[in-house]
């Protein structure tokens, strides 16, 4: 008799029965064949929560990382073949999202994730520098025929910005095509609405001001596996993550062996943050300046963001590893 899905966890099963990861089950789409190999005497967390914050190299993050670790996707049809010890990593796309301690009222309509008494034991979001994302997401997004203004002739890239930002629609269980503040408003409880005004607040920004950008820092403390996008390569957050998710490395953030086909982060199916091969060489918008201007607190966010995860990294492989993490755009 077939278990439903989520008794599967518990139930018990032979090690030639199951898969014990996405990426080993027979009838996974990309066919990675293997799972990474554990991490000696580590104790993976239970579950991954991934706040999907558009344009940072999600997709690279599930199907490169995620799936061959000890995760099955929420959901997925394969989760009958998962093995006893495998737990499942949710993928929650573009929305609004606030962290809720215990007995405090969750704000209706918005996404909220516990403090604590987690369903998923790890928070996951990845950033990007906040002017890069949103030239990728141009020449990913902004010039695909369905957004073109004539067939055939993308719309020019400030004519892009200017249609999608505030204050155009942007629901807060939608946040799609943001170029202004999208990480504010991701974790600093964005409505839909102006917070502010620029008129009686000169530091306002599209709707947005200090007080969101302060309850977004804040939440950043409640994501546990805050990431940033420049760094997928560099050693020294590989082997945070290494440690965090317990797979094997040589203890500085590199393959374990010479040829080791599960290691993806140098050859990744998918480029974290990427998708720029329509972009031509050297290519910088004009409008580099309104980009800077409209992301004001976004800039400010993610360095914040960036010295959250250097003090994490250092904590977890050492001072001497964390130093080598890459310098990031201003």
């Amino acid at each position: 008799m077939r278990l439903p899905w989520p008794c599967l966890l518990l139930a018990p099963a032979a090690a030639a029965d199951c898969a014990l990861c996405m990426a080993a089950h027979p009838n996974h789409p990309f066919k990675w064949g293997r799972c990474m190999p554990p991490r000696d005497r580590c104790d993976a967390p239970k579950g991954v929560e991934l706040l999907v914050v558009r344009g940072t190299g999600n997709k690279w993050f599930a199907e490169d990382f995620l799936d061959q670790l000890r995760y099955f996707a929420h959901g997925s049809r394969h989760l009958g073949g998962a093995c006893p010890q495998s737990s499942t990593w949710r993928w929650t796309e573009a929305r609004t999202t606030v962290f809720v301690a215990p007995g405090l009222r969750a704000p209706p309509g918005l996404f909220t994730l516990p403090t604590t008494g987690r369903e998923r034991a790890s928070y996951v979001a990845i950033l990007r520098h906040p002017v890069l994302r949103v030239v990728s997401r141009y020449w990913f997004e902004g010039a695909w025929g369905q957004h073109q203004a004539e067939k055939g002739r993308p719309r020019p890239f400030g004519a892009w910005v200017n249609r999608t930002r505030f204050p155009n629609r942007q629901s807060p269980g939608h946040l799609w095509n943001v170029p202004d503040n999208l990480y504010s408003k991701t974790f600093g409880g964005w409505r839909g609405e102006a917070t502010c005004s620029a008129a009686a607040d000169p530091t306002c920004v599209g709707g947005v001001g200090a007080a969101m950008v302060g309850k977004a820092e804040r939440a950043l403390a409640h994501i546990d596996g805050l990431l940033i996008t420049e760094w997928f390569g560099a050693p020294a957050q590989i082997e945070f993550l290494s440690r965090k998710f317990c797979f094997q490395t040589d203890g500085a953030g590199r393959s374990p062996g010479a040829h080791a086909s599960w290691w993806h982060f140098h050859r990744p199916r998918r480029a974290g943050g990427g998708h720029g091969s329509k972009r031509p060489a050297g290519w910088v918008p004009d409008e580099l300046e309104l980009l800077v201007g409209l992301n004001k607190w976004d800039l400010r966010l993610f360095a914040r963001a960036t010295e959250i995860i250097r003090r994490r990294v250092a904590a977890s492989v050492g001072d001497a590893l964390a130093g080598t993490l890459p310098k990031l755009a201003p």
